[in-house]
């Protein structure tokens, strides 16, 4: 759906998915993540990607993730960390 660039019917379906699934994998938040973020709901992004760490400390896709964000707005102290974070976890 989301290359048919229908982002936000994307973003709602994938709502009710993690809203149906018991314990979502770390992948699926990711994807809600990224469509968030391509659907210009940055903030919002930047909190599923914060609340997947916590859940998923070890997987470093989504420190990667907040680093991109984060450079993209400028906020380059942020990006540099989460980026420094994620090489970390993805070495181990």
């Amino acid at each position: 759906m989301e290359k048919n660039g229908d982002l936000e019917k994307s973003v709602n379906l994938m709502e009710k998915a993690l809203g149906y699934i018991k314990k979502p994998e770390s992948s699926l938040y990711l994807i809600y993540g990224v469509l968030l973020y391509k659907n210009g709901n940055i903030e919002k992004a930047s909190a599923v990607f914060r609340d997947n760490i916590s859940r998923y400390p070890k997987d470093w896709r989504s420190y990667k993730n907040l680093s991109a964000l984060y450079m993209e707005q400028g906020l380059e102290e942020f990006a540099k960390r989460y980026q420094s974070e994620a090489e970390k976890r993805r070495k181990k």
